[in-house]
Parts: C-alpha cells; sequence; structure tokens
C-alpha cells in the first residue's frame, strides 16, 4: 500500500430515523454520510457519499442516529464498480451480530 494512504478510512451514517421512517425514504435530508478518506470522496453530507479507497485499506463504517431512543443499523454493504454496476458486498458477519450492526469492517479487496 502506497505509503501516503491512510491505513483505515472511517464512514458515519447518520440517519434521522423518525423522518425516514415517517417519509418512508433515506432521501429528503433523512441520511447524510460523510468519510474522513481524504482522497478526493465526492457527495459529503449526502445520501450519494463516493469514498475513493485503496485496495488493502481498511474502511469502517458507522451508524448513528439523530434520536438515540430510535436504533439504526447497516443492513449490508454494496461496492460499485466504476461504472456504478455492484462489484462486490459485505453482509453481517458472527462479530457484528453480537456487536450489534452499528458498526462494520472490512479491508478492500485487491479485485477492487
Amino acid at each position: 500500500m502506497n505509503q501516503h494512504v491512510k491505513p483505515q478510512v472511517n464512514i458515519a451514517a447518520v440517519v434521522d430515523v423518525i423522518g425516514a421512517l415517517s417519509e418512508s425514504t433515506l432521501l429528503n435530508g433523512n441520511l447524510c454520510l460523510i468519510d474522513d478518506g481524504g482522497y478526493g470522496s465526492t457527495g459529503q453530507g449526502t445520501p450519494e457519499l463516493c469514498t475513493v479507497v485503496h485496495a488493502g485499506q481498511v474502511v469502517q463504517w458507522s451508524a448513528v442516529a439523530l434520536d438515540v431512543q430510535t436504533p439504526v443499523e447497516i443492513k449490508s454493504i454494496t461496492f460499485l464498480g466504476p461504472d456504478g454496476s455492484p462489484a462486490g458486498e459485505i453482509t453481517p458477519s458472527s462479530d457484528s451480530a453480537e456487536l450489534g450492526r452499528d458498526v462494520w469492517s472490512g479491508v478492500v479487496p485487491a479485485y477492487m
């Protein structure tokens, strides 16, 4: 891995759960995605975040609810290829089930 590449990129999904349930959508300001990647990610603060990562880099996703009494979790994560088509998916591991699905972590595979 390039010595200038951070070993880990953190992505946070901030969800207005009450708004999302009321409107039946994560759009309309109900979802805000941000990362600390620093490599030209686009869509910061929107549901359209595109995080630039490198093979071998650890990516950690966290889900945060605006209303602390309403739970939020990540069901699955899909990687998109350069053309926007699905290139891979992460499903829950036994660790994430034990810890809750509010934090996920994985290594970017070499084929991506």
